[in-house]
């Protein structure tokens, strides 16, 4: 048998009775090789289970099975094999004596080891995930996986400098075509969350500009997503390319 699969035991006497019980017995715990001890179960005290508990008989029509799972006298172990009884009555006496025909044994199989997939480190935190067991089943766990946001930038625009201060519309691809050296524009970084560090490169026909990067100097709203570098000053003719990055750090 394995675990989940139940089991039915029927018995038949040649004389008139009308109380049918059915002894379990752990087969491997059998010192004198002719009588094997008997399964206890639940709570209770009696002289049969030194470790507590009743013996386990099942009775017809008021069978007994309290869930609690098999254990044996003199070890906390799961019964593998089992020796069933079956003993006959008549209106409530004395129980008939043990007969070799009115005996069967069964194997209870190895206990399911559960595997639950999938497995929550695949799951972002703050998300739960529901798992199957290959013993069947399922429940639900939180998952584990690390997903917090990294910053991305999203946008890096050019403003053209004004008489007093700089223009709060970006510059059109007209208006960057028209630069000539010694103007002065605002560099602006904006980011995909609040309060990401930012930096830039300029790129003059494909070459880099040293010093490399150049950091950002303060955010230009509240909401801290989008800083800016100012004054920045065209020094020379050629094809402007400009690289933004942005960082937690």
């Amino acid at each position: 048998m394995n675990v989940g699969e139940t089991l039915t035991v029927s018995s038949k006497s040649n004389t008139p009775v009308n109380g049918f019980f059915y002894a379990v017995y752990n087969a491997d715990n059998n010192p004198t090789g002719n009588s094997p001890t008997v399964v206890c179960t639940g709570t209770g005290t009696n002289a049969q289970c030194p470790n507590g508990g009743t013996p386990m008989i099942l009775s017809d029509p008021n069978n007994k099975t309290d869930g609690t799972g098999l254990r044996t006298s003199g070890s906390a172990k799961q019964v593998t094999n089992i020796q069933i009884n079956a003993y006959f009555s008549l209106n409530g006496g004395q129980w008939s004596y043990p007969e070799a025909k009115c005996v069967t044994f069964t194997k209870m199989g190895a206990a399911c080891v559960p595997t639950w997939t999938p497995d929550p480190a695949l799951t972002c935190t703050g998300t739960d995930v529901t798992q199957t067991s290959n013993c069947g089943g399922t429940r639900v766990v939180p998952g584990t996986k690390s997903c917090a946001e990294v910053g991305v930038c999203t946008e890096v625009a050019l403003y053209a400098k004004t008489a007093t201060g700089y223009s709060t519309t970006p510059m059109t691809v007209a208006q960057r075509n028209a630069l000539h050296i010694g103007d002065k524009i605002r560099i602006a970084i904006t980011g995909s969350k609040a309060n990401l560090k930012a930096r830039f490169r300029v790129f003059i026909d494909d070459a880099v500009e040293t010093p490399e990067w150049k950091m950002g100097q303060a955010y230009s709203a509240a909401n801290h997503l989008t800083m800016y570098f100012s004054d920045y000053e065209i020094t020379k003719a050629g094809n402007y390319k400009f690289e933004g990055q942005v960082s937690s750090k």
